[in-house]
Parts: structure tokens; C-alpha cells; sequence
């Protein structure tokens, strides 16, 4: 009798430490939905304006403006060219990661960053005469904006066979390495969402909110793209969390009858 009543505690607390799990998981992905959706109505309820539209009101003395959503072609004056593609942009990312293979997921997929090479010049965007621009100011502790990859080829590593051997010791010894660029393409529509001022200088430029500063937006996607996007995402967060919640709340109800078995 007793060993049973072991038995029924035990599987009990297995099943209320589950419950409370799912539920923690559940609830956290009820919150990011949250978050998602304050920013998008946050992106929403900005006003969008035209790179000609926002350079008129500057130049009238209305500065700053802000903040307000822009589209405008990419440009900039000293073009950065890739390594290996040849291929022009603003910003240039050279990108050096590690594959190895993981015994915990049985998997050769693993991965890991082992180097990144960035390199940029100071761009802008314009509506469709490069003399009329405002140039763009990238937060240091921002990873915007997208790239879009332009090259990517392998190189060999080490062993394969040393590679697995290692890792039953949690150690990244790449048996094979992938060497991608990306760059910030020339003449691409790029959306932002900042505060436009006008410096001492004269300089026209596009900085972003300090609340937006780690979640701006500043892609080659567009806004109803990003819109888009972000229902998806706020749509999949709350079946997740209605799943979790409900197998939670399961689990808790199993934890409960068994223990009263």
C-alpha cells in the first residue's frame, strides 16, 4: 500500500509539474503576442509620408518630424563592392559559420557563427532623385537592416568523423564551414519608421526612436509585408498559448484526480 501511494505522489507531481510548466510556456507566449500586437498597432497608427513631402516640411522649418513611416530607394555615395560576388551595396556582411554534429539532436545540421565581417557607408533614402535625400542613422546596438544575401559556398573543415567524437564532449570542431555575403542592395525600396530631423550642418536624416531602437523598422520589406508578417506571428503565438494553456490545465486536472485516486 504504501509503495503504491508512492507511486500516485509520484505521478501526481509529475503531472502538476507539467501542468504549471505548459502553463508558464503557454501564458509567455500569450505576452510576446501582446508585445507583437502593440507594435503593430503602433506601426498602424503612424503616419506615412513621401521622402519629397518630408524634405519640403523640413526646409519650411518644421523639424523635427516625427515619428513617421517613409519608402524610398536606396542609395549612397561610396558604394561598398562584395569580396567574392562582386556585387554592390551600402552595407557589406561577410558571414563565416561553423557546421558540426550534435549527438543531443542527432543532427549534422548544427550550427554556430564563428566569424562576421560588416562594412558600411553612410546611405540614404530618396523618391526618385538622389540629389533630394534623407540619409539613414543606424542605432549601434540595432541589427537592422535586413540584408539579402547575394553569395553562399561551402568549405571543408575538419573531420567528420573527429567532428561527431568531439562533440559527445560539447566541443565545435566544424567539419565543414559556410561562407555567405550579404549587402544592403543599391536602388531598393527601403521602408523605415523614424523621427526626421536637420542637423547643424544642414544634413537631413532619419533616426529612431529610442523605444524603437532594438525593434525598428527599417527593412526592404514593405508595410503591408511587415503587417502581415507580424498577424501571422501574433495568430501563431495565441494558438500556441491556447495549446499549451489546455494541455496545462489537463495536466493539472490528471495531477489532481490521481492523487485523490
Amino acid at each position: 500500500m504504501a509503495a503504491q501511494g508512492q507511486g500516485k505522489n509520484s505521478t501526481s507531481n509529475f503531472f502538476a509539474v507539467l501542468g504549471v510548466g505548459l502553463g508558464l510556456i503557454g501564458g509567455a507566449n500569450f505576452v510576446t503576442a501582446y508585445f507583437t500586437k502593440e507594435q503593430r498597432n503602433k506601426i498602424v497608427a503612424t503616419p506615412f509620408s513621401s521622402v519629397n513631402d518630408v524634405l519640403n516640411r523640413v526646409e519650411m522649418g518644421s523639424s523635427p518630424i516625427g515619428p513617421i513611416k517613409l519608402q524610398g530607394r536606396i542609395g549612397t555615395d561610396v558604394p561598398i563592392q562584395c569580396e567574392i560576388a562582386h556585387e554592390r551595396g551600402a552595407i557589406y556582411e561577410k558571414k563565416t559559420t561553423g557546421m558540426w554534429y550534435s549527438w543531443a539532436d542527432k543532427s549534422s545540421n548544427s550550427e554556430y557563427v564563428e566569424n562576421v565581417f560588416r562594412r558600411g557607408s553612410k546611405f540614404y533614402i530618396h523618391g526618385g532623385n538622389p540629389a533630394n535625400r534623407i540619409y539613414i542613422q543606424i542605432p549601434n546596438n540595432s541589427n537592422l537592416p535586413t540584408l539579402e544575401q547575394v553569395h553562399s559556398h561551402e568549405e571543408p573543415g575538419g573531420n567528420f568523423l573527429l567532428s561527431s567524437f568531439l562533440s559527445l564532449f560539447r566541443v565545435r570542431y566544424p567539419y565543414k564551414y559556410i561562407i555567405s555575403e550579404s549587402i544592403l542592395p543599391l536602388d531598393r525600396n527601403l521602408f523605415v519608421l523614424g523621427n526626421v530631423t536637420k542637423s547643424r550642418d544642414g544634413v537631413i536624416q532619419l533616426t529612431m526612436p529610442k523605444a524603437w531602437e532594438r525593434k525598428g523598422i527599417m527593412t526592404l520589406q514593405s508595410e503591408d509585408e511587415v503587417i502581415e508578417e507580424m498577424e501571422t506571428s501574433i495568430l501563431n503565438q495565441c494558438i500556441t498559448g491556447t495549446l499549451l494553456t489546455g494541455l496545462g490545465v489537463a495536466s493539472l486536472i490528471t495531477a489532481f484526480m490521481s492523487r485523490n485516486q
